[in-house]
């Protein structure tokens, strides 16, 4: 019998760290990495990328200890949905590390360029955009992986009635806006992150408030 409490209480907060840290990474990156003049200001701002970094390296680690702290839990429910959420859970920080590679790779391009004082931008130009849209494919990989993860998670909690029903709603439902939205970004038009994913950000700040200041609902959870 896994410890309900323990468990939703590290979860909970190792929701909340992963979030935070998701949240200051990417703004960090995203203000340097993509601005338009980045060839020059990503050297300029190293330490801001490398904090940047760092954040997005914190933000994975938690995501593994939220798999991990939720799996027993998962697993008196189904132990077929809690591997599957365990196994996105793993997936998601290998995405990370491909779009921490590509930011470092803007970082080492805009340091050579600087250094070599270069007038013909042409070949960094293009070495930049290749990494900025390796960057972008990635960030929109991980979120369909996130979604789908959070599929299987809320579904089984609105099955086992392990929190309220209203949040295991609210996590679908920011799932399907936010896989939606990632795809119509992806393949159609460019739409801002914000619009697309506020629905779940939210759930994701209040959720995990919920795991640790009233945990899961064991009383009624049906196996």
């Amino acid at each position: 019998m896994p410890d309900y409490i323990r468990s939703g209480r590290m979860a909970g907060i190792l929701f909340l760290v992963a979030l935070g840290a998701n949240l200051v990474g990417s703004e960090l990156l995203d203000a340097i990495v993509i601005a338009p003049d980045y060839l020059t200001a990503t050297h300029a701002r190293e330490t801001s990328v490398i904090l940047g970094v760092l954040a997005e390296i914190a933000s994975a680690i938690a995501v593994v200890g939220i798999g991990v702290f939720l799996y027993p839990v998962l697993r008196e429910h189904s132990r077929v949905i809690a591997l599957g959420y365990l196994a996105f859970r793993l997936i998601e920080p290998m995405i990370t590390v491909i779009i921490v590679l590509a930011s470092l790779s803007i970082l080492a391009l805009s340091q050579q360029y600087t250094a070599s004082g270069a007038t013909d931008t042409g070949q960094y130009e293009l070495l930049g955009a290749l990494f900025q849209s390796t960057r972008d494919w990635a960030l929109m990989i991980y979120i369909l992986v996130f979604c789908t993860g959070a599929f299987l998670f809320y579904g089984l909690l609105f099955r086992a009635r392990l929190v309220p029903r209203l949040l295991s709603v609210w996590g679908l439902v920011g799932a399907a806006i936010l896989f939606g939205g990632a795809l119509i970004d992806m393949l159609v038009t460019d739409i801002p992150p914000e619009a697309y994913g506020a629905v779940m950000g939210v759930n994701e700040i209040v959720f995990p408030l919920w795991l640790i200041f009233k945990g899961f609902n064991t009383g009624r959870a049906a196996p």
